[in-house]
Protein backbone atom coordinates (compact mmCIF):
# COMPACT_ATOMS: atom_id res chain seq x y z
CA UNK A 1 0.00 0.00 0.00
CA UNK A 2 1.25 3.44 -0.13
CA UNK A 3 3.14 4.47 2.44
CA UNK A 4 3.89 8.04 1.94
CA UNK A 5 3.68 10.72 5.13
CA UNK A 6 0.54 11.18 5.53
CA UNK A 7 -1.16 15.02 5.81
CA UNK A 8 -2.29 16.81 9.02
CA UNK A 9 -5.52 15.17 10.20
CA UNK A 10 -8.52 16.85 9.04
CA UNK A 11 -10.82 18.05 12.28
CA UNK A 12 -13.54 15.57 11.58
CA UNK A 13 -16.57 18.08 14.10
CA UNK A 14 -18.88 16.45 15.98
CA UNK A 15 -22.52 16.12 13.96
CA UNK A 16 -25.39 16.10 17.16
CA UNK A 17 -27.61 13.26 14.76
CA UNK A 18 -28.18 9.23 15.25
CA UNK A 19 -25.59 7.57 13.18
CA UNK A 20 -27.93 5.79 11.32
CA UNK A 21 -29.81 9.03 10.62
CA UNK A 22 -26.70 10.98 9.35
CA UNK A 23 -25.61 7.86 7.24
CA UNK A 24 -28.98 8.36 5.45
CA UNK A 25 -28.72 11.79 4.97
CA UNK A 26 -25.47 11.92 3.56
CA UNK A 27 -26.59 9.40 0.82
CA UNK A 28 -29.86 11.40 0.19
CA UNK A 29 -27.28 14.38 -0.63
CA UNK A 30 -25.46 11.92 -3.03
CA UNK A 31 -28.66 10.92 -4.80
CA UNK A 32 -28.86 12.96 -8.04
CA UNK A 33 -32.08 11.15 -10.30
CA UNK A 34 -29.60 8.71 -11.94
CA UNK A 35 -29.54 5.18 -11.33
CA UNK A 36 -27.60 4.47 -7.48
CA UNK A 37 -25.56 1.39 -7.98
CA UNK A 38 -24.28 0.40 -4.33
CA UNK A 39 -21.22 -2.56 -4.69
CA UNK A 40 -22.77 -5.42 -2.71
CA UNK A 41 -20.64 -8.21 -1.74
CA UNK A 42 -23.31 -9.61 1.74
CA UNK A 43 -21.06 -8.15 4.03
CA UNK A 44 -21.70 -6.05 7.08
CA UNK A 45 -20.02 -2.95 5.60
CA UNK A 46 -22.25 -2.75 2.20
CA UNK A 47 -25.42 -4.48 3.84
CA UNK A 48 -25.37 -1.14 5.58
CA UNK A 49 -24.53 0.98 2.88
CA UNK A 50 -27.53 -0.42 0.99
CA UNK A 51 -29.97 -0.56 3.56
CA UNK A 52 -29.27 3.12 4.49
CA UNK A 53 -29.33 3.83 0.41
CA UNK A 54 -32.78 2.11 0.07
CA UNK A 55 -34.32 4.10 3.28
CA UNK A 56 -32.97 7.79 1.43
CA UNK A 57 -34.02 6.63 -2.21
CA UNK A 58 -37.86 6.08 -0.77
CA UNK A 59 -37.83 8.74 1.38
CA UNK A 60 -36.60 10.88 -1.25
CA UNK A 61 -39.15 9.61 -4.01
CA UNK A 62 -36.46 8.05 -6.34
CA UNK A 63 -35.95 4.55 -7.57
CA UNK A 64 -34.88 2.08 -5.25
CA UNK A 65 -31.09 1.23 -5.71
CA UNK A 66 -29.58 -1.24 -7.27
CA UNK A 67 -27.15 -3.73 -5.91
CA UNK A 68 -24.78 -4.97 -7.96
CA UNK A 69 -22.66 -8.26 -6.81
CA UNK A 70 -19.22 -9.64 -8.45
CA UNK A 71 -19.34 -13.80 -8.58
CA UNK A 72 -16.56 -15.12 -8.45
CA UNK A 73 -16.00 -19.06 -9.35
CA UNK A 74 -14.24 -19.68 -5.70
CA UNK A 75 -16.40 -21.05 -2.56
CA UNK A 76 -14.21 -19.19 -0.13
CA UNK A 77 -15.96 -15.86 -1.98
CA UNK A 78 -19.10 -17.31 -1.73
CA UNK A 79 -21.81 -15.24 -0.23
CA UNK A 80 -25.52 -15.78 -1.30
CA UNK A 81 -27.08 -16.72 1.87
CA UNK A 82 -26.50 -13.39 3.21
CA UNK A 83 -26.93 -11.18 0.27
CA UNK A 84 -30.29 -12.94 0.32
CA UNK A 85 -31.26 -12.17 2.87
CA UNK A 86 -30.45 -8.51 3.00
CA UNK A 87 -32.44 -8.11 -0.67
CA UNK A 88 -35.19 -9.94 0.50
CA UNK A 89 -35.33 -8.00 3.94
CA UNK A 90 -35.26 -4.76 1.78
CA UNK A 91 -37.88 -5.97 -0.70
CA UNK A 92 -35.75 -4.60 -3.75
CA UNK A 93 -36.96 -6.12 -6.93
CA UNK A 94 -33.58 -5.52 -8.98
CA UNK A 95 -30.73 -6.98 -8.64
CA UNK A 96 -27.22 -7.17 -10.64
CA UNK A 97 -24.85 -10.04 -10.69
CA UNK A 98 -22.16 -9.93 -12.58
CA UNK A 99 -20.52 -12.86 -13.32
CA UNK A 100 -16.52 -13.02 -12.82
CA UNK A 101 -15.27 -16.08 -13.55
CA UNK A 102 -13.63 -14.96 -16.50
CA UNK A 103 -12.15 -11.74 -15.63
CA UNK A 104 -11.50 -12.14 -11.94
CA UNK A 105 -7.78 -13.04 -12.13
CA UNK A 106 -5.18 -10.34 -11.71
CA UNK A 107 -4.10 -10.98 -15.19
CA UNK A 108 -7.52 -11.91 -17.21
CA UNK A 109 -7.43 -10.85 -20.77
CA UNK A 110 -9.69 -8.02 -19.73
CA UNK A 111 -7.32 -6.80 -17.47
CA UNK A 112 -4.46 -7.27 -19.08
CA UNK A 113 -6.36 -4.83 -21.91
CA UNK A 114 -6.94 -2.30 -19.06
CA UNK A 115 -3.20 -2.48 -18.04
CA UNK A 116 -1.97 -1.63 -21.55
CA UNK A 117 -4.62 1.51 -22.09
CA UNK A 118 -4.35 3.06 -18.47
CA UNK A 119 -1.57 1.78 -16.83
CA UNK A 120 -1.65 0.20 -12.72
CA UNK A 121 -3.72 1.58 -10.18
CA UNK A 122 -3.32 0.65 -7.13
CA UNK A 123 -5.89 -0.51 -5.42
CA UNK A 124 -4.68 -2.82 -8.25
CA UNK A 125 -8.36 -4.64 -7.89
CA UNK A 126 -10.65 -2.81 -9.39
CA UNK A 127 -8.85 -3.05 -12.86
CA UNK A 128 -10.50 -6.65 -13.06
CA UNK A 129 -13.76 -5.54 -13.33
CA UNK A 130 -13.66 -3.21 -16.34
CA UNK A 131 -16.11 -5.22 -18.45
CA UNK A 132 -18.48 -5.73 -15.30
CA UNK A 133 -18.46 -1.86 -15.41
CA UNK A 134 -19.10 -0.91 -18.60
CA UNK A 135 -22.40 -2.65 -19.13
CA UNK A 136 -23.87 -0.62 -16.46
CA UNK A 137 -24.23 2.67 -17.73
CA UNK A 138 -24.18 6.28 -16.29
CA UNK A 139 -25.11 6.72 -12.41
CA UNK A 140 -24.01 6.83 -8.58
CA UNK A 141 -21.97 4.09 -7.23
CA UNK A 142 -21.68 3.72 -3.62
CA UNK A 143 -19.31 1.05 -1.85
CA UNK A 144 -19.04 0.18 2.10
CA UNK A 145 -15.13 0.90 1.76
CA UNK A 146 -13.65 2.39 5.36
CA UNK A 147 -16.31 -0.04 7.27
CA UNK A 148 -13.26 -2.18 9.15
CA UNK A 149 -11.67 1.23 10.17
CA UNK A 150 -14.88 3.65 11.12
CA UNK A 151 -16.74 0.74 12.46
CA UNK A 152 -14.06 -1.39 14.28
CA UNK A 153 -12.35 -1.35 17.71
CA UNK A 154 -9.63 1.38 18.65
CA UNK A 155 -6.72 1.48 20.42
CA UNK A 156 -8.48 2.67 24.06
CA UNK A 157 -10.86 -0.72 22.94
CA UNK A 158 -7.83 -3.23 23.48
CA UNK A 159 -7.89 -2.64 27.25
CA UNK A 160 -12.02 -2.26 27.78
CA UNK A 161 -12.15 -5.78 25.97
CA UNK A 162 -9.61 -7.46 27.69
CA UNK A 163 -10.70 -6.30 31.24
CA UNK A 164 -14.14 -7.48 30.17
CA UNK A 165 -12.97 -10.59 29.54
CA UNK A 166 -11.27 -10.94 32.32
CA UNK A 167 -14.22 -10.51 34.45
CA UNK A 168 -16.52 -12.99 32.64
CA UNK A 169 -13.65 -15.50 32.82
CA UNK A 170 -11.22 -14.94 35.64
CA UNK A 171 -9.84 -18.54 35.85
CA UNK A 172 -8.90 -18.47 32.42
CA UNK A 173 -7.61 -14.81 31.22
CA UNK A 174 -7.31 -13.91 27.66
CA UNK A 175 -3.42 -13.79 27.31
CA UNK A 176 -3.37 -12.47 23.87
CA UNK A 177 -6.10 -10.19 24.23
CA UNK A 178 -4.45 -8.55 27.54
CA UNK A 179 -0.95 -8.20 25.46
CA UNK A 180 -2.75 -5.91 23.23
CA UNK A 181 -4.54 -4.09 25.57
CA UNK A 182 -0.98 -3.07 26.86
CA UNK A 183 0.65 -2.48 23.62
CA UNK A 184 -1.87 -0.08 23.07
CA UNK A 185 -1.36 1.60 26.06
CA UNK A 186 2.23 2.20 25.74
CA UNK A 187 4.42 5.49 24.44
CA UNK A 188 4.19 5.49 20.94
CA UNK A 189 8.06 4.48 20.06
CA UNK A 190 7.18 1.17 22.25
CA UNK A 191 3.90 0.83 19.66
CA UNK A 192 6.33 1.29 17.28
CA UNK A 193 8.34 -1.53 17.57
CA UNK A 194 5.33 -3.40 18.73
CA UNK A 195 3.58 -3.11 15.38
CA UNK A 196 7.10 -3.88 13.17
CA UNK A 197 7.11 -7.13 15.35
CA UNK A 198 4.01 -8.15 14.71
CA UNK A 199 4.36 -7.00 10.72
CA UNK A 200 7.36 -9.22 10.31
CA UNK A 201 5.98 -11.86 12.19
CA UNK A 202 2.07 -12.04 10.52
CA UNK A 203 3.13 -10.38 7.28
CA UNK A 204 7.26 -11.21 6.52
CA UNK A 205 6.93 -9.99 3.05
CA UNK A 206 9.68 -12.40 2.01
CA UNK A 207 10.02 -11.02 -1.72
CA UNK A 208 11.87 -8.21 -0.49
CA UNK A 209 14.93 -8.08 1.02
CA UNK A 210 16.43 -7.59 4.20
CA UNK A 211 16.70 -3.78 4.13
CA UNK A 212 13.82 -2.96 1.93
CA UNK A 213 11.19 -5.33 4.05
CA UNK A 214 12.68 -3.63 7.30
CA UNK A 215 12.30 0.10 6.00
CA UNK A 216 8.81 -1.05 4.48
CA UNK A 217 8.00 -2.41 8.15
CA UNK A 218 9.76 0.57 9.79
CA UNK A 219 7.68 2.96 7.68
CA UNK A 220 4.50 0.87 8.04
CA UNK A 221 4.61 0.75 11.92
CA UNK A 222 5.40 4.20 12.48
CA UNK A 223 2.31 5.21 10.72
CA UNK A 224 -0.06 2.33 12.77
CA UNK A 225 1.81 4.13 15.86
CA UNK A 226 0.23 7.11 14.79
CA UNK A 227 -2.96 6.47 15.97
CA UNK A 228 -4.36 8.66 18.81
CA UNK A 229 -5.95 7.39 22.31
CA UNK A 230 -8.97 8.87 22.04
CA UNK A 231 -11.54 7.26 19.33
CA UNK A 232 -12.72 10.74 18.27
CA UNK A 233 -9.84 11.55 16.82
CA UNK A 234 -9.22 8.29 15.09
CA UNK A 235 -11.34 9.89 12.37
CA UNK A 236 -9.71 12.51 10.80
CA UNK A 237 -6.19 10.79 11.12
CA UNK A 238 -7.82 8.20 9.17
CA UNK A 239 -8.57 10.54 6.26
CA UNK A 240 -5.20 11.69 5.51
CA UNK A 241 -3.45 7.80 5.24
CA UNK A 242 -1.70 7.63 2.25
CA UNK A 243 -3.71 4.51 1.22
CA UNK A 244 -7.27 5.86 2.17
CA UNK A 245 -6.45 9.67 -0.17
CA UNK A 246 -4.43 7.38 -2.83
CA UNK A 247 -6.28 4.70 -2.91
CA UNK A 248 -10.13 6.80 -2.84
CA UNK A 249 -8.64 8.79 -5.40
CA UNK A 250 -7.65 5.95 -7.70
CA UNK A 251 -11.26 4.31 -7.30
CA UNK A 252 -13.17 7.31 -7.62
CA UNK A 253 -11.40 8.16 -10.78
CA UNK A 254 -11.55 4.62 -12.58
CA UNK A 255 -14.99 4.23 -11.97
CA UNK A 256 -15.45 7.99 -13.74
CA UNK A 257 -14.30 6.68 -16.78
CA UNK A 258 -17.56 4.32 -16.91
CA UNK A 259 -20.02 7.32 -16.21
CA UNK A 260 -20.01 6.17 -12.65
CA UNK A 261 -19.46 8.53 -9.05
CA UNK A 262 -18.01 7.08 -6.91
CA UNK A 263 -18.78 7.41 -2.98
CA UNK A 264 -18.15 6.12 0.34
CA UNK A 265 -20.54 7.22 2.67
CA UNK A 266 -19.25 5.09 5.56
CA UNK A 267 -16.25 7.44 5.64
CA UNK A 268 -18.03 10.93 5.06
CA UNK A 269 -16.86 13.32 7.23
CA UNK A 270 -20.64 14.13 7.78
CA UNK A 271 -21.41 10.18 9.03
CA UNK A 272 -18.08 10.02 10.95
CA UNK A 273 -18.99 13.58 13.14
CA UNK A 274 -21.97 11.75 14.21
CA UNK A 275 -20.11 8.69 15.36
CA UNK A 276 -17.77 11.03 17.08
CA UNK A 277 -21.12 12.51 18.81
CA UNK A 278 -22.61 9.48 19.85
CA UNK A 279 -20.08 7.21 21.30
CA UNK A 280 -17.93 6.92 24.00
CA UNK A 281 -14.45 6.13 23.56
CA UNK A 282 -15.97 2.54 25.57
CA UNK A 283 -18.38 1.72 23.21
CA UNK A 284 -15.71 1.38 19.98
CA UNK A 285 -15.95 -2.90 21.20
CA UNK A 286 -16.12 -3.97 17.22
CA UNK A 287 -18.82 -3.86 14.51
CA UNK A 288 -20.99 -6.14 15.83
CA UNK A 289 -21.35 -4.33 18.76
CA UNK A 290 -21.82 -1.26 16.70
CA UNK A 291 -24.52 -2.43 14.44
CA UNK A 292 -26.58 -4.03 17.07
CA UNK A 293 -26.52 -0.75 19.28
CA UNK A 294 -26.91 2.00 16.73
CA UNK A 295 -27.97 0.05 13.25
CA UNK A 296 -30.43 -2.72 14.56
CA UNK A 297 -33.16 -0.94 12.71
CA UNK A 298 -31.47 -1.30 9.22
CA UNK A 299 -30.06 -4.65 9.20
CA UNK A 300 -31.19 -8.06 9.73
CA UNK A 301 -29.78 -9.87 12.73
CA UNK A 302 -28.22 -12.87 10.42
CA UNK A 303 -25.91 -9.64 9.02
CA UNK A 304 -25.00 -8.21 12.39
CA UNK A 305 -24.11 -11.13 14.26
CA UNK A 306 -22.17 -12.29 11.39
CA UNK A 307 -18.70 -13.43 12.15
CA UNK A 308 -17.28 -14.94 8.59
CA UNK A 309 -16.08 -12.74 5.96
CA UNK A 310 -15.20 -13.81 2.09
CA UNK A 311 -11.74 -13.83 0.86
CA UNK A 312 -11.07 -13.57 -2.53
CA UNK A 313 -7.02 -14.13 -3.38
CA UNK A 314 -7.84 -17.38 -5.13
CA UNK A 315 -9.59 -15.79 -7.56
CA UNK A 316 -7.80 -12.88 -8.05
CA UNK A 317 -4.31 -15.09 -8.08
CA UNK A 318 -5.87 -17.58 -10.51
CA UNK A 319 -4.88 -19.29 -13.96
CA UNK A 320 -3.55 -16.47 -16.17
CA UNK A 321 -1.43 -15.62 -12.73
CA UNK A 322 0.08 -18.94 -12.51
CA UNK A 323 0.34 -19.62 -16.02
CA UNK A 324 2.19 -16.22 -16.59
CA UNK A 325 4.58 -17.04 -13.45
CA UNK A 326 5.46 -19.91 -14.78
CA UNK A 327 6.90 -18.79 -18.10
CA UNK A 328 8.12 -15.82 -16.26
CA UNK A 329 12.49 -15.57 -16.56
CA UNK A 330 11.89 -12.68 -13.95
CA UNK A 331 12.23 -9.91 -16.10
CA UNK A 332 11.44 -6.41 -14.89
CA UNK A 333 11.77 -7.36 -11.23
CA UNK A 334 12.52 -3.98 -9.67
CA UNK A 335 15.56 -3.85 -7.26
CA UNK A 336 15.31 -4.73 -4.00
CA UNK A 337 12.55 -7.53 -4.84
CA UNK A 338 13.58 -11.23 -4.97
CA UNK A 339 11.53 -12.40 -8.70
CA UNK A 340 12.25 -16.61 -7.98
CA UNK A 341 10.45 -15.89 -4.53
CA UNK A 342 7.96 -14.59 -6.32
CA UNK A 343 7.96 -16.89 -9.80
CA UNK A 344 7.49 -19.38 -7.28
CA UNK A 345 4.69 -17.47 -5.08
CA UNK A 346 2.48 -16.84 -7.67
CA UNK A 347 2.15 -20.30 -8.86
CA UNK A 348 1.21 -21.67 -5.16
CA UNK A 349 -1.82 -21.00 -2.82
CA UNK A 350 -2.55 -18.91 -0.54
CA UNK A 351 -0.97 -15.84 -2.18
CA UNK A 352 -0.55 -12.80 -0.45
CA UNK A 353 -2.77 -9.79 -1.94
CA UNK A 354 0.44 -7.40 -0.62
CA UNK A 355 2.09 -9.04 -4.06
CA UNK A 356 -0.58 -7.62 -6.54
CA UNK A 357 0.76 -4.27 -7.93
CA UNK A 358 4.67 -6.55 -8.62
CA UNK A 359 2.41 -8.53 -10.64
CA UNK A 360 1.53 -6.19 -12.64
CA UNK A 361 4.96 -4.18 -12.52
CA UNK A 362 6.32 -7.03 -13.97
CA UNK A 363 3.81 -8.06 -16.25
CA UNK A 364 3.86 -4.30 -17.96
CA UNK A 365 7.31 -4.65 -17.82
CA UNK A 366 7.33 -8.45 -19.79
CA UNK A 367 4.15 -7.12 -22.37
CA UNK A 368 4.17 -3.48 -22.23
CA UNK A 369 4.71 -3.23 -26.11
CA UNK A 370 0.91 -4.07 -26.33
CA UNK A 371 1.33 -7.91 -26.86
CA UNK A 372 0.03 -10.39 -24.62
CA UNK A 373 2.58 -13.25 -24.99
CA UNK A 374 2.67 -14.15 -21.02
CA UNK A 375 -1.08 -14.63 -21.17
CA UNK A 376 -1.38 -15.96 -24.44
CA UNK A 377 -2.77 -19.49 -22.59
CA UNK A 378 -4.95 -17.81 -20.19
CA UNK A 379 -8.30 -17.13 -22.72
Amino acid sequence: MPLAPRSTPIEVEKIGRHPATALTEVITRMLDGSPCYVGFSGGCDSSLVLSAATAASRAAGCDDPIPVTYRYATSESDERGYQESVVRDLGLREWITLDMEADGDLLSPTTREELLTSGPMWPPAPLTRARALRTLGAGLWLTGEGGDEVLGPRRASYGERAVRAWLRRPSRPPVTLLWRGVTEMVPRPMRRRAAEAALARDYRAEWLDADLRQRYFRQAATLAADEPLRPSGWFGQYLTRPSVSVGHAAVRTYHARFGLRWEAPLVDPEFMGSMRAALRWYDYRGRRHLLRSLFSDLLPDEIIERRTKARFNSALFGPCTRDFAARWNGEGTPEGVDGEWLKAHWQSQPVSAGTASLLHHVWLAVEGTGTSRAGARCR
